[in-house]
């Protein structure tokens, strides 16, 4: 159905107009709150990466407090880093186990188990 044969129908064809204006709408809406504008990335990153707070100019830093803000940041990045190791060998595992023929529960089960205790771990440094 052409955009012309809706108007000539009168009621029906301005309400399906109306209905595709509001969905256009919605749509624009949607990805001008999808681009997340304050972080300049789309969604997601990586651990770690909530942005520099050391940029921030209101905050008006001295050097020596920029630098001691870098050097825990550092340090708790590197606290972290066996703690990723490890649930990143536990994701493979997994995956490995939910490709094979015929998975084996129980160790899925083990596997989950333990996915969530690091990643509680992980809240907790």
């Amino acid at each position: 159905m052409t955009l012309s044969i809706l108007i000539k129908r009168g009621h029906h064809g301005k309400t399906a107009i109306l209905l595709v204006i509001i969905l256009f709408a919605i749509f624009l809406f949607s990805l001008t709150f999808a681009a997340d504008w304050g972080r300049g990335r789309g969604h997601g990153g990586s651990p770690g990466d909530e942005g520099d707070i050391t940029t921030i100019s209101e905050l008006e830093l001295t050097d020596k407090q920029v630098s001691q803000i870098r050097a825990l940041r550092e340090a708790h990045l590197l606290d972290g880093k066996p703690f990723q190791d490890r649930l990143r060998v536990k994701r493979q595992e997994l995956k490995a186990l939910w490709l094979q023929s015929t998975p084996d529960q129980d160790r899925i089960i083990v596997l989950k188990k333990e996915i969530g205790n690091l990643r509680g771990l992980m809240q907790v440094k």
